[in-house]
């Protein structure tokens, strides 16, 4: 038992016994004790009845102490369980805003030349898919969370940008590509329709770097140093060395 505690009930016995007899002793100080029962007898219901109310009311507040720790524990589980609802959440959305964003950039690869699908139907479910993933992803509350997601959205962009890319594609810096038929389709009597400006629009604003988005390059400009360049890499070492040492 706590130490302290112990010593808490001890002094609000004394106290409580002080009030009792206190006022008592005060009162019939040079009273000689009496050989009479009966005033043993009043003695004892003013000492009982005195220290019994006394001891009400601290159980009183015992009680409510007791009631209001309760309550705090209550709370504090109840928070507890909240925050591992919340984790737990949190989890779901990173896992299904990153399946999205990669189903989102596989609907996009044509599997068999490995080129970009020029499929209106495939743009669009890529376009979806992005727009699910932002809408999971902003209901991830953690910070940790968030920053993790950050860094996995933004390897899963770069993928983008290399499937994408203009020289890997060079056809896609036509306009016609995406206001134009499907050649291969429309040789192959299939549908071919030019691609909803909407989905190609989305795909490419995720695909593109954000004009208020921070570039972790710079935080190191005018901080090149040499040294921290291995020897063994000479060309490298030499090109910045030529540049300067900042």
């Amino acid at each position: 038992m706590d130490k302290k505690f112990i010593i808490g009930v001890f002094a609000a016995v004394a106290v409580s016994m002080a009030v009792v007899i206190v006022p008592w002793v005060y009162t019939f100080y040079h009273s000689t004790f009496s050989q009479d029962p009966a005033s043993w007898g009043v003695f004892g219901d003013y000492f009982g009845g005195v220290l019994s109310t006394i001891i009400s009311i601290f159980g009183f507040i015992a009680v409510i102490v007791t009631i209001k720790k309760q309550g705090d524990s209550i709370k504090a589980q109840l928070a507890s369980i909240e925050l591992d609802k919340e984790t737990r959440d949190d989890e779901i959305y990173y896992r299904q805003a990153l399946q999205c964003l990669e189903e989102a950039l596989a609907t996009l690869n044509d599997s068999e030349d490995g080129r970009v699908r020029r499929d209106r139907v495939a743009w669009l479910q890529s376009a979806r898919l992005i727009l699910t993933a932002k809408e999971l992803s902003d209901k991830i509350i953690s910070v940790s969370m968030c920053t993790t997601y950050s860094a996995s959205e933004k390897l899963i962009r770069s993928r983008f940008q290399s499937r994408l890319d203009p020289i890997s594609n060079p056809e896609t810096m036509q306009p016609n590509y995406f206001s134009g038929p499907n050649w291969d389709n429309y040789v192959s009597n299939r549908p071919s329709h030019r691609l909803e400006k909407h989905s190609v629009y989305i795909v490419y604003k995720f695909t593109s770097w954000g004009r208020d988005e921070v570039d972790l390059i710079d935080s190191i400009v005018g901080n090149v140093n040499i040294d921290d360049i291995s020897p063994a890499y000479f060309g490298a070492a030499q090109y910045l060395n030529s540049q300067g040492q900042v």
